[in-house]
């Protein structure tokens, strides 16, 4: 059920073209229940039970923040607990990468060009850049990619607990981003935990060698 907020924050994305499925998920809520709201042109009418708090509630709060003011955005909220979990199918998929760069560089590239990237395009985000990969990767290259795909996905019990997005430039992210720059590498990005723990930074140092 949706509440008077949740039909402006609606309403705002409607007029910008964002799809009823994508704001739903944004929500928390079936795509059903925003397509009821809109034939209804509001929010249910009648006292509403007072909902209940969740963890998740400060993640939707900053998302709704962003309604109506042309901000394009993109965030999940994670259980920091499973984080090993992730990264091993990063380890996985980075080891594969590596194998493939002598036969398959210019897929690499074509995934990386066609997946949205921010912060002065030094990041992007990981689940465009899986799925461009999977459409022309072999079988190997593809099953590692299938495996990360999966772990992207948001769910309760799940590594990412919930997603959201605003704008239409970011349609089909998870809000989840990777470092991933143009051409130089920042030297401090060996320093970190994932370098550490994952063979990312050596793909990233081979391919961009």
């Amino acid at each position: 059920m949706i509440n008077k907020e949740d039909w402006f924050m609606i309403e705002a994305q409607i007029e910008k073209g964002v799809y009823q499925k994508d704001i739903a998920e944004t929500l928390g809520v079936h795509p059903k229940t925003v397509s009821r709201a809109l034939k209804r042109r509001g929010p249910p009418s009648g006292k509403r039970p007072s909902a209940r708090k969740s963890k998740l509630d400060p993640f939707k709060s900053y998302l709704l923040s962003y309604k109506g003011k042309d901000e394009t955005v993109t965030q999940s909220a994670l259980d920091v607990s499973r984080i090993g979990e992730m990264t091993a199918k990063v380890d996985a998929l980075s080891a594969s990468l590596l194998a493939a760069l002598d036969t398959d560089s210019k897929l690499i590239e074509a995934a990386w060009r066609r997946s949205p990237r921010f912060y002065d395009d030094n990041y992007i985000d990981l689940a465009c850049f899986t799925k461009n990969l999977r459409k022309k990767a072999d079988a190997e290259l593809q099953a590692k990619v299938v495996d990360l795909i999966a772990t992207l996905k948001a769910g309760k019990g799940r590594a990412i607990l919930c997603q959201g997005k605003i704008g239409r430039e970011v349609r089909g992210t998870c809000g989840l981003s990777i470092y991933f720059p143009g051409d130089r590498i920042n030297l401090a990005y060996r320093t970190l935990d994932l370098s550490r723990d994952c063979k990312w930074i050596a793909f990233l140092e081979r391919y961009r060698s």
